[in-house]
């Protein structure tokens, strides 16, 4: 079944959800689909206000491969590889080594053979709370991790880490035997997919791209609207057949119901009118009931 709905808010969205579930469909069964990040957040943020549960795939992707997780995790990786030099390059600034004493960690790092970590190691500049955790031998990575939120907050921006050490900490609770090496083994073969939890209390927010090759009862796609898909790009260049694929893929991931949501008209920013965003083409295509 087929069904649209136009011009609908995010709190409109969020009451269709929970008038479902009321109903007696599973969360879990209840997949919403967009075609980009942004719409979902706007979404996840009004359904928590109703206190929803739901789970959001593609937001530790989009932090696994943000600057501030590549920076942390660049404190472990020294751990197990102490030649790796790009680690170092990434965490001098937080660890207070400027230009001038980087580029004579360098110097003699050639001279000796040695990797920029180990070079640094042994030099007399030195801060003594980082040599304490490179050189400490952990019972566990949980003492690691904490040891780790200490320097860096300490040393650092608590804030700019947060949501890195947030996502090391909620980790250590299933896997309580874990080392820093299995960790980041973990952490080098996790994909989007991880991220998918068919718990039957929560429903599933995605991107049209993260839902392929999953199948749902009720697919809520969400933003279908010209300008979002088919994209403003690629209407400009006239050649909306790759996005006319990717509208295929996003209705297909339901086995019973779907349902097609436009965005309501905006009011434009400065100025007493409103602007209509007109539905997708790929709407008019479908046979609706």
């Amino acid at each position: 079944m087929i069904k649209i709905k136009h011009h609908q808010t995010n709190r409109e969205l969020a009451m269709l959800i929970q008038s479902m579930i009321m109903k007696g469909s599973n969360p879990g069964d209840i997949a919403v689909l967009s075609r980009n990040h942004k719409d979902l957040n706007e979404l996840a943020e009004e359904m928590d206000k109703h206190g929803m549960d739901y789970n959001q795939i593609g937001k530790k992707q989009r932090l696994i491969n943000s600057e501030e997780f590549r920076r942390l995790i660049a404190f472990l990786k020294l751990i197990v590889n102490p030649y790796d030099n790009f680690s170092f390059l990434l965490i001098r600034d937080i660890m207070s080594i400027d230009a001038e004493e980087y580029a004579g960690i360098r110097l003699e790092a050639a001279k000796t053979g040695k990797s920029h970590f180990q070079t640094w190691l042994k030099s007399k500049n030195n801060r003594q709370g980082f040599i304490n955790f490179f050189t400490r031998k952990f019972g566990s990575f949980e003492e690691c991790i904490n040891l780790l939120e200490f320097l860096v907050i300490t040393s650092w921006n608590e804030l700019y880490f947060l949501g890195s050490l947030d996502f090391l900490k909620s980790w250590l609770p299933d896997h309580p035997d874990s080392t820093i090496s299995s960790f980041l083994r973990w952490l080098y073969v996790f994909d989007l997919q991880d991220e998918i939890q068919r718990d039957k209390s929560m429903v599933q927010l995605m991107t049209i791209h993260a839902a392929k090759g999953l199948e749902f009862k009720t697919v809520i796609l969400i933003s279908a609207n010209d300008g979002i898909i088919p994209s403003r790009q690629s209407i400009k260049a006239d050649d909306i057949e790759p996005e006319r694929r990717l509208f295929y893929v996003a209705i297909t991931r339901a086995k019973d119901l779907l349902i097609a949501t436009t965005k309501p008209d905006m009011l434009y920013a400065g100025q007493d009118k409103t602007i209509s965003i007109p539905p997708s083409i790929f709407l008019n295509e479908m046979q609706t009931v």
